[in-house]
């Protein structure tokens, strides 16, 4: 009995360090804080020809600065392959994205600040041809942003950016200029 008082007395400091709180990434301040979505258009290219891509997101928004959410947009104009543009819209690009955003706002409540983006998913890309119809695959996309952003009110906000979207497959791989809207509790 003695030896078993004994170890149990010796174990006590690795009970008491049990006890402390785990490191976390989240801090226990840390708090939802309102919660918004984006509407926005973006201008860029596709195998060097103009691409035009409609698209939104949405999130949570923790402790004012940082977003949370996921999103998508899609090509809305008509993309040619380079050298096989003719009337009868034949080889033409096709791409949709979805995945997750995240953004960090660090002067959210100045009247003009900027914001840094983040979004990360799938790229639903593809070249519809006379000879094979429309063949797609998904591939990896990642696009950087950053954005300089207007407060119009309380729960409205105009913004502007550039970014650049990697792709798997390097013809859809290109540098965007964005302009949108976000509606929400920021």
């Amino acid at each position: 009995m003695k030896k078993f008082t004994l170890i149990l007395i010796s174990c006590l400091p690795l009970f008491a360090r049990a006890q402390q709180k785990p490191e976390t990434i989240f801090k226990e301040n840390t708090r939802v804080t309102g919660a918004y979505g984006a509407v926005y258009d973006k201008f860029s290219s596709i195998d060097g020809s103009f691409a035009h891509f409609l698209g939104g997101y949405g999130g949570v928004v923790f402790n004012q600065k940082l977003l949370v959410g996921a999103g998508a947009y899609t090509l809305l104009n008509k993309t040619y392959m380079e050298g096989k543009e003719n009337t009868n819209g034949d080889y033409l690009w096709r791409m949709t994205a979805i995945g997750s955003v995240v953004e960090y706002t660090p002067a959210h409540y100045r009247a003009a600040h900027f914001s840094f983006h983040c979004f990360t998913g799938v790229a639903v890309t593809g070249l519809q041809t006379p000879e094979q119809g429309l063949r797609t695959k998904g591939r990896l996309l990642i696009e950087p942003a950053v954005h300089g952003e207007l407060n119009l009110t309380a729960w409205c906000k105009t913004f502007a950016g550039v970014s650049y979207r990697l792709v798997q497959e390097r013809v859809f791989s290109a540098p965007s200029l964005q302009f949108g809207f976000k509606f929400g509790s920021f």
